[in-house]
């Protein structure tokens, strides 16, 4: 039935899409380009609904075969906190604030909810880390969606590699509805391919955002994920986020201000071209994951290593293509 339930899944998310993707025009649910997107003709953006309704046929099919454990409810509450902010600013274009307070009460509900208690004198600032890397996750995959099959190829493989290593920690439900989420986005992504027929809008992307942080945080809190690795089938987004904002901060620009200075938007409008862009970004979600899911049989020093190494080996190839698009633009 865990399998069926992905199987659902995927067929679910395709088809709706794919519907979506003819209703939304007539709707008028469409992204016109502007000085800061990559496509030229207005696009559907609703996509992230068909990730929305894959996400509930399969979660579905596994709570009533007794496959998810209960706390999961939690989670439910948290997305649908989250998402009709986000579906909001699909339609129309929202202010920060009011994203931002949707997006602290999933995560609230998540820390409440869902983990633990921290204890101890320091556990309030290890319960404020929680609700930082919630809320950044959040952020982060939405500020990655902008290339046509980014986000989608990202959630295929980082979930399916994030699956895999909740299975070599013996926890074959959370496995299951990784493999379920991976699904519902590879549905999408049928569809978003270059040259996309629809996009993912915010709706689908702070899902997704929100789902790989919950899921690495609650593996490790569990002791069903290695902390060195729950991370890192999602690094290509987390370098990539992480650098272009923290570049930006330190210049005193607004990180929330929409721009195209993330690496994957300066490398699609470079002689390197869209599709090699997307490939390359494939081949470091691949290899990130496949690093993660071979690490999580060694030890656990052992695993702080080679998470050590391949983050500075990502880092320092990371940089140097930053470089060489530098001097290509000068």
């Amino acid at each position: 039935m865990g399998v069926v339930a992905i199987v659902v899944s995927l067929g679910v998310a395709a088809w709706t899409t794919a519907r979506l993707a003819r209703a939304s025009g007539r709707l008028r649910i469409l992204d016109h380009p502007n000085a800061r997107s990559l496509h030229a003709a207005p696009t559907p953006r609703t996509g992230g609904l068909g990730v929305w309704t894959g996400l509930l046929a399969g979660g579905l099919l596994l709570a009533w075969q007794g496959m998810l454990p209960s706390p999961w409810g939690w989670v439910l509450v948290a997305l649908l906190l989250q998402a009709p902010v986000a579906f909001l600013d699909d339609l129309r274009e929202l202010s920060p604030p009011p994203k931002l307070l949707s997006q602290f009460a999933a995560a609230t509900v998540v820390v409440a909810g869902l983990l633990p208690a921290p204890g101890g004198p320091w556990g309030w600032l290890l319960a404020a880390g929680w609700l930082f890397w919630l809320i950044w996750m959040t952020n982060l995959y939405n500020f990655m969606d902008g290339l046509d099959g980014l986000a989608g190829s990202q959630g295929v493989s980082g979930f399916a590699f994030l699956g895999l290593l909740f299975w070599q920690g013996g926890d074959p439900a959370s496995a299951l509805f990784c493999g379920v989420v991976a699904a519902a986005s590879g549905g999408f992504l049928f569809h978003n391919l270059p040259p996309a027929r629809i996009f993912l809008g915010d709706v689908g992307s702070t899902t997704l955002g929100l789902l790989a942080g919950v899921l690495g945080l609650l593996g490790v809190v569990t002791g069903h994920l290695p902390l060195p690795l729950a991370w890192l089938p999602f690094l290509p987004f987390l370098v990539d986020a992480t650098w272009t904002l923290a570049a930006r901060g330190i210049r005193g620009e607004s990180v929330w201000r929409a721009h195209k200075e993330h690496l994957y938007q300066r490398l699609a409008e470079s002689s390197v071209g869209r599709l090699r862009t997307l490939r390359l970004y494939q081949f470091g979600m691949v290899a990130s994951g496949t690093v993660a899911w071979i690490a999580g049989t060694f030890p656990t020093p052992m695993q702080w290593i080679v998470a050590g190494f391949w983050v500075i080996l990502y880092l320092a190839v990371f940089i140097t293509v930053n470089q060489k698009v530098n001097a290509l633009q000068e």
